[in-house]
């Protein structure tokens, strides 16, 4: 039995909106099978964090699956 891998490459960029739109572009550029969004949910107000998703949603693939790295609601942990 044989077994597939992907490479997701994870956008980071904190909470600038500029480095997550570089981050974006940079990774989506690479073409892989999916994308990782890394960085968030460490401690930024929930608004913050879902705002940076949409930047960098409106930049990935539609088409490739995404990865929400290491999502943590710090209020129920």
């Amino acid at each position: 039995m044989s077994y597939n891998q992907s490479l997701f490459p994870i956008v980071q960029g904190c909470t600038y909106k500029d480095l997550r739109r570089e981050a974006s572009k940079f990774v989506a550029d690479k073409g892989a099978d999916g994308n990782a969004i890394g960085g968030l949910a460490v401690g930024e107000p929930t608004e913050v964090m879902y705002e940076m998703i949409e930047v960098v949603n409106e930049i990935l693939p539609k088409d490739k699956p995404r990865y929400l790295m290491e999502l943590v609601h710090h209020e129920y942990s």
